[in-house]
């Protein structure tokens, strides 16, 4: 009896072991097989879906179908979405169902880590990643899979979808890589053709379309039907575009038809076709094929796309009208869309460039930007903007000047044009009437502000008036006259003793030794100050003159505006420093449209009437024209500096500025200071010559700026600052106020208003807004107080207008280090002091089309 018991104890403990153990195996197999049907299921909806929303450059389904990898619907095209961000590639159905599937299969790896089931977990999981566009996660998985399973079924599948994702991210380095543990140990894989097709996806992003060719070709030959072979015939048709050669990449396009493409893949290569040959100027030939596509009513919803390019046509083929009619027809029939955008940016290109009509160029441009955040055109039109509204300030501006300088004249404002250049586009802004008064407000300003004469008659002019003003003047007889506005005045001023008098500077300009408030004194400088402003208005449009014929020269791209602007300038202001650059900027217009003989001819100019100046000794130099310099103090100092600046040679340059500096007085303090400023700066000299040097100058020319400059350079070689206090002083003060107040930011941004702007910029650097405040609608400017070097780099700097955002600060200050500004204009003392710039920042807008952080890795890899 106790036997029998015995055992049956033991056949029920045998049977309960055998029971938890095949129970907890159904356990992780039902939930990995859970977690396959939900897979399986997000991949049987992706195989209906695939021929509506397959798209260029994303997944397409390989000719033949056979074999492929598991659990594959279809082949991952390369290039489509790059960046780290996840983006889905997936309708939300299919999104929720691939991430149920990885619920369930991350539950096999987290509590049955040593299950039979691991490695197919981890596929399935990379997989579904990869297919809603996580590459990121997705290859972390297929890397666990290979590093801790490399005998898995699934190491060839997860070596080649690691390359596709690092494809993907922008690393190709890496996916080769990946790749090539493919073609080396799985040599007989399903992938070996795949990988030609990916590899010239990768050759294509790197820009080398020869390598994208012959790769493209050795997977047609492979499999010379199907989706993927239209797509790689496709994709040759582009590299060939890139390459310039319009005709064949037109003959390669029109192929893609012969393997039997899907709707879109066909849509795309036709438009790519026409846009190609339409390069060839085959225009005729380009308009057939647009045509037929506009009237295909399968391809409606693309119309405006194609409208878009026929209006390309119609504009290539100079038919102006026709272009603006089919661009506005975009506009009016899918409005607030990335077609409407580039429609109105088009507009606005034709409305500036061809019909001249800067109002409604202006209108477009406005309306380009409003209507899509995701266009690429939205910061172009933009930019457009900002153009025209400099070209309308520089044209109010010069408006302002002339009818200045033809009141003086005898012209009458009122007859004045805005019309200041005879070309087309000086004439385009239309000035309303009333801003031809600016000469007589500015008069009438003046008026107003000086002292009343009539109020002034019965003041005996024999006696100089001392002590505080009279409200009111009384005549002999008693009867009142009127108000004296002297406080009111610009022209009379108060000093510490409450007495009124005109300032100094006024009185020089009249001609006045005294301080007599009389009506002589006042119509005398009422005179000067008249014509000290017109004088400086005068001055300011012969600058911004030259600045709209730059605007046109580099930022329009209108030439011979510019020239007009240049030549205008030169024949009406012969004798401004202006002159000598704009005929330099018109003979390099000349040069640039290959017209040798008239750019020549304007170098000619500049050494038979410009000799002593430094634009002379660059056109003799371009000329190969002798030139003596003997005599031309400013060309010999434009000379050494080029010996400095371009080649190399400061010993040269020194021996020039002291042959300046000892025959050439006006230059002597300037090129004395060159001398020692060589000598410490490129020379970089460990004796006592540059010292030496600095205290001459200082010695010699005290009441100079130069010498002034010297003086900060003593300092620093004995190690001091100049312009300090002593020691001792700053201890007493620093005794008498021991809590420094906190530095007002305002006040900071007000001495960078008295800094003078930086020079041109040569060299700009990159400021990529920080990644990780895109979540923060930031818009503003980070201003900084800087010093350069000779080069033109930033030698020191000083944040004075902070962003507020940490992260900002330190992009801008990277960008700042990476700018080159030009400093050949620039005087040596000049590099001794600060100047203010200014870096501004606003988020961008980000999209699969403009993405600069996937990009800033793209280049960070290569």
């Amino acid at each position: 009896m106790y036997s029998m018991t015995k055992f049956r104890i033991i056949r029920w403990l045998t049977v309960t072991v055998i029971a938890v153990f095949l129970g907890s195996g159904c356990v992780y197999y039902n939930t990995f097989f859970n977690a396959k049907k939900k897979f399986n299921e997000a991949e049987d909806i992706q195989k209906k879906n695939r021929k509506s929303q397959q798209n260029v450059g994303r997944q397409n389904q390989r000719g033949g179908g056979g074999a492929g990898s598991r659990y594959q619907t279809g082949r991952k095209d390369i290039g489509g979405n790059r960046g780290t961000q996840s983006q889905s590639l997936v309708t939300p159905q299919v999104k929720l169902l691939y991430e149920d599937a990885i619920k369930k299969a991350s539950k096999v790896l987290k509590f049955h880590p040593e299950s039979k089931y691991v490695d197919d977990a981890l596929w399935l999981i990379g997989k579904s990643y990869f297919n809603m566009g996580d590459y990121l996660l997705g290859d972390r998985k297929f890397q666990e899979l290979v590093i801790n399973h490399p005998n898995s079924k699934y190491a060839d599948d997860s070596y080649f979808y690691s390359g596709l994702c690092q494809v993907e991210l922008g690393n190709e380095e890496l996916a080769n890589k990946a790749f090539a543990k493919v073609e080396s140990m799985f040599p007989k894989s399903i992938y070996i053709d795949d990988i030609y097709f990916a590899k010239g996806k990768i050759d294509k992003n790197e820009k080398n379309c020869t390598a994208a060719i012959d790769q493209f070709n050795l997977y047609l030959e492979k499999f010379p039907k199907g989706d993927s072979s239209a797509k790689a015939t496709f994709l040759i048709g582009q590299c060939k575009e890139e390459t310039e050669d319009y005709y064949d990449a037109y003959l390669t396009y029109s192929r893609v038809k012969d393997y039997n493409p899907d709707r879109e893949l066909y849509f795309h290569a036709a438009l790519a076709s026409a846009v190609a040959v339409l390069k060839t100027d085959s225009l005729h030939m380009g308009m057939k094929i647009l045509d037929d596509l506009a009237k295909n009513e399968r391809y409606f919803e693309y119309s405006s796309r194609i409208r878009l390019k026929i209006a390309e046509g119609y504009y290539l083929q100079e038919e102006i009208e026709k272009a603006t009619e089919e661009y506005t027809n975009v506009t009016v029939q899918t409005p607030r869309t990335d077609e409407s955008a580039e429609a109105y940016y088009r507009l606005g290109l034709i409305y500036q460039n061809d019909l001249f009509d800067i109002a409604k160029a202006k209108e477009a441009f406005t309306k380009a930007q409003s209507e899509s955040n995701t266009s690429e055109y939205r910061n172009l039109a933009l930019s457009k903007s900002a153009q025209i509204a400099k070209l309308e300030s520089y044209q109010m501006e010069l408006l302002r000047a002339d009818s200045m300088l033809m009141a003086e004249q005898g012209v009458e404002p009122d007859s004045i044009s805005a019309d200041t250049s005879s070309s087309p586009d000086s004439a385009a802004v239309i000035l309303p009437p009333d801003s031809l008064l600016a000469e007589r407000s500015a008069i009438d300003t003046l008026k107003a502000a000086t002292v009343e004469i009539d109020t002034l008659k019965s003041v005996d002019t024999t006696e100089i008036v001392i002590g505080p003003m009279p409200e009111s003047v009384d005549d002999s007889s008693g009867d009142f006259i009127g108000p004296v506005q002297v406080e009111d005045s610009i022209m009379a001023v108060e000093d510490s003793s409450g007495q009124y008098a005109f300032p100094e500077s006024l009185l020089i300009e009249a001609g006045l030794d005294s301080v007599q408030i009389n009506e002589d004194s006042v119509m005398a400088v009422e005179a000067a100050r008249r014509d000290s402003v017109r004088q400086e208005i005068i001055r300011s449009g012969i600058e911004t003159r030259f600045l709209l014929a730059e605007l046109y020269a580099y930022e329009l791209n209108r030439p011979d505006s510019a020239l007009a602007e240049y030549l205008l300038l030169v024949k009406e202001h012969p004798d401004s420093p202006f002159a000598i650059r704009a005929l330099l900027a018109a003979a390099n217009i000349e040069f640039n449209r290959q017209d040798t003989a008239r750019g020549n001819l304007l170098l000619r100019r500049i050494i038979d009437e410009y000799p002593r100046s430094p634009q002379a000794v660059q056109a003799s130099e371009i000329l190969e024209y002798p030139l003596d310099l003997s005599k031309n103090a400013v060309g010999l100092y434009a000379r050494a500096e080029s010996l400095i600046y371009y080649d190399n040679d400061p010993d040269s340059a020194i021996a020039i500025f002291r042959y300046i500096a000892d025959n050439f007085p006006d230059l002597s303090a300037k090129a004395s200071f060159a001398v020692a400023w060589t000598l410490d700066n490129i020379l970089n000299v460990t004796d006592s010559s540059a010292y030496h040097a600095y205290t001459s100058v200082n010695n010699q020319y005290p009441q100079t700026e130069y010498a002034e400059a010297a003086k900060v350079k003593l300092g620093m070689v004995s190690r001091t600052t100049a312009n300090r206090q002593p020691r001792q002083e700053r201890e007493e003060e620093t005794r008498e106020e021991p809590e420094q107040p906190e530095v007002d930011p305002d006040s900071l941004r007000r001495m960078a208003m008295e800094l003078p702007r930086a020079p041109r910029v040569m060299t700009l650097g990159e400021f990529l807004y920080p990644e990780e405040l895109l979540d923060k609608d930031l818009k503003g400017q980070v201003i900084f107080k800087i010093k350069l070097d000779i080069t033109g780099r930033v030698q020191d700097y000083e944040i004075i207008g902070p962003s507020g955002e940490r992260a900002i600060d330190s992009v801008a200050t990277a960008a700042l280090l990476e700018t080159e500004f030009d400093t050949s204009d620039l005087d040596f003392t000049r590099l001794d002091s600060f100047f203010i710039y200014s870096i501004l920042f606003e988020r961008p807008e980000i999209d699969i089309f403009n993405d600069p952080y996937r990009d800033k890795r793209e280049e960070e890899q290569q």
